[in-house]
């Protein structure tokens, strides 16, 4: 049989195989929470730039539809503003007789 020497190195070696796969296993779960904690960040990172961009879309369409109705409306006034030139313009060409005849 081994003696107790023997036994006492491979349970010494043994132990220290097992602490250094230990502290190994450790040291991946550390090197895991930080990747998990920068993941994190770039996620929050990314939502703020999306929520910005779509902030400012909603702002521009909203700019765009107002800009539309201001042209609409401009559009409209200039069409009346132009019946009424054509209507102060136009000049009344008809030649009216009176013809005061008397018979008889």
């Amino acid at each position: 049989m081994a003696s107790s020497l023997q036994i006492t190195v491979l349970t010494l070696i043994s132990a220290i195989v097992l602490t250094a796969n230990f502290h190994r296993r450790l040291k991946a779960v550390d090197d895991m929470k930080v990747r998990l904690g920068k993941m994190i960040l770039a996620v929050h990172s990314q939502s703020k730039y999306i929520r910005s961009l779509a902030r400012s879309t909603l702002n521009l369409r909203r700019l765009y539809r107002s800009k539309l109705l201001i042209r609409d409306k401009t559009y409209v006034r200039c069409e009346d503003i132009t019946d009424l030139i054509k209507k102060a313009t136009s000049i009344d060409c008809r030649l009216h007789i009176l013809d005061a005849c008397l018979s008889g």
